[in-house]
């Protein structure tokens, strides 16, 4: 835990394996882990300073890389850069879906009722529908970019 204004490090919290990345919800009670061997996330409550539970990516054979909450805190969404897959999860980890994108997908964006899924293996842009939980459509940026800009 850190206290970024003063720039200290107020404590570690220890997770059962090493993560990929994370994301803070709106209020700063929970952060989602990804599991870097696994594809499960942590949810770490802040408050406590510890792991609360585990919450297996369904639909998805292998790590995950990526968290991103929705800017109105109503979803999760997940890349997994080894499954080609966008996991869309509602903040109570009671429903999820896992999508398939192009390849090797990486960051993303929301934006309105879309969701902009960046894939560095095939240069693709993937939009998710996310009111209806599925893909829209997709278009191609660049092959080989690592991750697109998207600026809205």
């Amino acid at each position: 835990m850190i206290d970024l204004p003063n720039r200290k490090l107020l404590g570690k919290i220890e997770t059962p394996r090493p993560l990929a990345g994370i994301a803070v919800s709106a209020d700063g009670r929970t952060v989602v882990a990804v599991d870097d061997a696994q594809p499960t996330l942590f949810l770490i409550d802040t408050e406590a300073g510890c792991v609360r539970d585990e919450a297996p990516l369904e639909g998805v054979p292998k790590a995950a890389q990526i968290a991103r909450y929705a800017p109105d805190n109503s979803l999760i969404g997940v890349t997994s850069l080894n499954s080609d897959t966008v996991s869309l999860i509602d903040p109570s980890f009671q429903r999820q879906i896992a999508i398939a994108v192009g390849h090797q997908p990486m960051d993303m964006a929301f934006r309105g009722h879309e969701l902009f899924v960046a894939c560095q293996g095939d240069g693709s842009v993937h939009v998710i529908d996310i009111p209806n939980r599925r893909w829209k459509h997709s278009f191609h940026a660049r092959h080989g970019l690592r991750v697109p800009r998207l600026f809205f």
